[in-house]
């Protein structure tokens, strides 16, 4: 599963990436080393998301987690 993410800054072009939960956790590891008061990113999971709820929520914090001030 890809989440896709667009970055865009006014009135400036629009970028558009293609990326994998475990890359949103890699990059975490190395922004703490940081920055070390970064939000948490949602859960790991051991077995591969089905359900739409479960998808959803990890969508939802990964949003948050991309949004963040730091």
């Amino acid at each position: 599963m890809f989440y896709i993410i667009e970055i865009s800054k006014k009135g400036s072009e629009k970028w558009t990436v293609e990326k994998r939960f475990s890359e949103f956790d890699n990059l975490d590891k190395n922004l703490k080393r940081v920055y070390g008061n970064l939000p948490q990113l949602p859960g790991k999971s051991l077995l591969t998301l089905k359900e739409a709820t479960e998808i959803e929520r990890r969508r939802e914090g990964l949003e948050k987690y991309v949004k963040v001030d730091i």
